[in-house]
């Protein structure tokens, strides 16, 4: 019986995830699409992703599990989402490329970068362990320090 609880909590955590993963490639997307310049469109995106996992955080889910499931990269769902959100920030990147707010660069390689730079400001388990600590912290900052090593 007790086996049948925890697989159920398992699968009740991996499916939160699962929502978090695609509330997190539908909020990418809908900012991809607005008619702002690309440099804001970025800043805004990890802004937007900052902001979904505090919210996540703010759930009742248990954390610890949640965030290893939604940081597993063997776990088929998380390298899905790693897929579609890095094709979704290489778009806003070539997009500034060809408008001349970024060098020219290879787009999927800037983003991967872009990505691991950002991950500390968005990644659920940075953002709870630096919600732990004392230190000053500006995600704005930081995301615009990230944009601006793409010009």
């Amino acid at each position: 019986m007790h086996t049948n609880n925890t697989l159920s909590a398992t699968k009740q955590i991996e499916l939160a995830v699962i929502r978090m993963l695609k509330e997190r490639i539908a909020i990418a997307t809908a900012n991809s699409r607005r008619s702002v310049e690309a440099p804001e469109k970025l800043v805004d995106h990890v802004l937007d992703q900052y902001r979904l996992s505090l919210h996540f955080l703010s759930t009742g889910l248990p954390h610890r599990e949640a965030l290893h499931h939604s940081t597993d990269q063997n776990w088929p769902a998380f390298r899905k989402h790693v897929r579609l959100f890095q094709g979704i920030v290489a778009e806003v990147i070539e997009a500034g490329i060809r408008s001349s707010h970024f060098k020219a660069q290879d787009r999927v390689l800037a983003a991967d970068l872009f990505t691991a730079r950002t991950k500390p400001i968005w990644d659920p388990a940075a953002v709870a362990a630096r919600l732990q600590g004392s230190e000053p912290y500006s995600p704005y900052e930081q995301a615009r320090r990230a944009v601006n090593d793409l010009t």
